[in-house]
């Protein structure tokens, strides 16, 4: 019990059930005289999740396994809301803005679930981000795994007479390349100038190529002069403007309509193929 002048303050620790959102609540008791007001119920961390959200959960991962995937998910989001709260709060947002969509996509949202989801291409398919090359210096950062040992990038562009891609675990431009591990994150930035392609990785290597700048646009899976594309997959591809730090696309796998393709968080636009194979999602470790 805990007295402050005429006021005696007791407090009592409970548990919710999962249903309830889970975690500790704390009664309050104000005792003022003969009188008991009672403070309510003050949750010790942010239940972040809307109502439809948890019930699209459930329905999707049954009430055992829906019930761990909330408590963990806002376990998550309240552990980072201590260090970062905005992203945390954007996080939150954009779950449940789109879990009642495509339910599988809160892997992709919070890693302590364990889950690596992946949009795989077939080696027809790909994505065009619509980011022009002229006149944007592109810092993208993206995990991926390449499944063939052919030579075809798994993202790129084009100027002039030079590509600059990765493909084969290298970025590179034309012939210079970059040594990258398979199945790994590969960062690196792109600049595009009058004569010249430079493209720098997150160690500070740096190789160039020439060619005149052109207006085509990056895309996944490929580079713009390609016929065939890569067979690949990918966990999440961001895309920075690296002059001002800011996000330009953040893509996820999702699912649209009973169709496959990547959700750009920025804007919420849904990216589906542009090619004429096709693409699907899958799970590491693999779940029901």
């Amino acid at each position: 019990m805990i007295i402050h002048g005429n006021k005696q303050i007791s407090g009592i620790i409970y548990s919710r059930q999962a249903s309830d959102g889970g975690g500790a609540v704390a009664l309050t008791n104000i005792i003022r005289g003969p009188q008991v007001v009672f403070g309510g119920l003050e949750p010790s961390g942010r239940d972040w999740l809307w109502y439809a959200t948890k019930a699209a959960i459930l329905a999707a991962f049954g009430q055992t396994d829906g019930k761990a995937v909330i408590n963990a998910t806002n376990a998550y989001l309240n552990q980072l809301a201590a260090s970062d709260r905005d992203k945390a709060t954007a996080l939150a947002g954009y779950i449940n803005t789109y879990e009642a969509e495509d339910p599988h996509m809160i892997y992709s949202i919070v890693p302590t679930l364990g889950v690596d989801r992946w949009l795989v291409g077939n080696g027809q398919a790909y994505i065009d981000t619509g980011i022009q090359t002229k006149n944007v210096k592109v810092e993208i950062d993206a995990k991926f795994n390449i499944l063939q040992s052919s030579a075809n990038a798994i993202v790129g562009c084009y100027s002039g007479p030079n590509w600059f891609g990765a493909y084969d675990g290298k970025w590179s431009i034309y012939t210079a390349s970059f040594n990258k591990a398979n199945n790994t994150r590969g960062k690196f930035i792109v600049s595009f100038n009058e004569s010249e392609i430079v493209a720098t990785d997150e160690v500070g290597a740096t190789i160039t190529r020439s060619g005149t700048r052109t207006s085509g646009n990056w895309i996944l899976f490929g580079q713009p002069t390609d016929t065939n594309y890569a067979s690949a997959s990918y966990v999440h591809a961001i895309f920075r403007d690296h002059s001002t730090n800011s996000k330009i696309r953040d893509y996820i796998p999702f699912i649209r309509n009973n169709v496959n393709g990547m959700l750009d968080l920025i804007s919420g636009t849904f990216y589906a193929n542009a090619g004429s194979g096709s693409f699907t999602i899958s799970e590491t470790p693999s779940t029901p």
